[in-house]
């Protein structure tokens, strides 16, 4: 057991524990129970909202005092709390997502604020949107141009090739959502705030017979509702889930037309795609194959956002017809 470890644990009172990590999680066992015990780097600000987050907001699991009746021990800028370590009941990925989604959408639907929309930040985002794809598409140009460039093309090269026309298809269809979404924004005065999980995905959260669970509430702030869609589509599997699954989001709280847009546009993203190309540049992979294998579980993961983004333009359609 490290020095830090040993110092943190000794404010719980726990002398001789045994520990295995998990992730980002240590599991304490000791003579009065099983412990799991999460380190973070939080700043003054994400301090504030997980302690609001944590502790008014968002269903989770009651922290163990420290001896001095604190709810997170502090050293080196990093926090430390301790909880209970819960067994969860086994459930279908698919389940498990919808169930997280409906109790994000409560929390979502009870911390909404309606702000003001000012004009800097539209502008920002609009210039966030419109650099992404402009990069993306002049590395996708210049790369097709060195794939194509050999008598002989590796098979990296050849599979960056067949999936470069639907690439720029998809970007050509990126450039006519975002003009939408700024026909949109520019005619919005408000724009709606939610106190967002941070980090969503089916792993931060635990359903057990003793109820539901969200965790690493420490990246909790507010944000735009979509953000925490958004972050299950970056960190959990879509393949095995259907686009409907959140559907049940927006039974409880339905996303406006512009942050739907919102939310297509960052779907479209070919941020992962672009990240394989750049270590197969860089030759950060330890054989052809393995680059291979890791393009094509890019763009199946592409492929399962863009589900999702055809799946809330057709919902849109149908509710612009009622």
């Amino acid at each position: 057991m490290s020095t830090e470890l040993k110092s943190v644990l000794s404010h719980y009172r726990l002398f001789t524990p045994v520990l295995k990590q998990f992730g980002k999680v240590t599991k304490v066992y000791t003579g009065t129970g099983i412990y799991a015990l999460k380190e973070a780097i939080v700043s003054e600000q994400n301090l504030r909202n997980f302690q609001f987050g944590a502790e008014q907001i968002y269903p989770s699991v009651p922290p163990v005092l420290t001896a001095s009746g604190q709810r997170y021990y502090t050293m080196n800028n990093r926090i430390y709390y301790l909880t209970p370590w819960l067994s969860e009941r086994r459930l279908q990925a698919i389940d498990k997502v919808k169930t997280m989604l409906e109790e994000v959408a409560v929390v979502h639907k009870r911390t909404l604020q309606t702000v003001p929309f000012q004009q800097q930040w539209k502008q920002n985002y609009q210039y966030s949107l419109e650099r992404s794809i402009i990069d993306t598409q002049a590395r996708m140009e210049r790369y097709i141009a060195i794939a194509e460039k050999p008598t002989y093309m590796s098979p990296f090269h050849y599979l960056f090739c067949s999936y470069f026309p639907s690439w720029m298809a998809t970007i050509n269809q990126y450039n006519a959502y975002l003009q939408r979404w700024k026909e949109l924004i520019y005619q919005e005065k408000n724009i709606r705030l939610v106190l967002a999980h941070g980090k969503l995905s089916k792993d931060h959260f635990l359903c057990t017979s003793n109820g539901n669970h969200f965790l690493n509430l420490e990246n909790v702030h507010w944000n735009v509702p979509q953000f925490d869609l958004l972050s299950v589509c970056r960190n959990d599997d879509l393949q095995e889930l259907h686009s409907e699954v959140f559907d049940v989001y927006e039974r409880y709280l339905p996303l406006n037309e512009s942050e739907k847009y919102y939310l297509i546009l960052h779907l479209l993203s070919m941020e992962r795609i672009m990240g394989v190309i750049n270590k197969y540049e860089k030759s950060l992979y330890a054989n052809e194959l393995e680059a291979v294998r890791q393009l094509q579980r890019a763009q199946l993961a592409f492929e399962a956002k863009m589900k999702y983004a055809q799946h809330i333009l057709q919902e849109n359609e149908k509710q612009s017809h009622v």
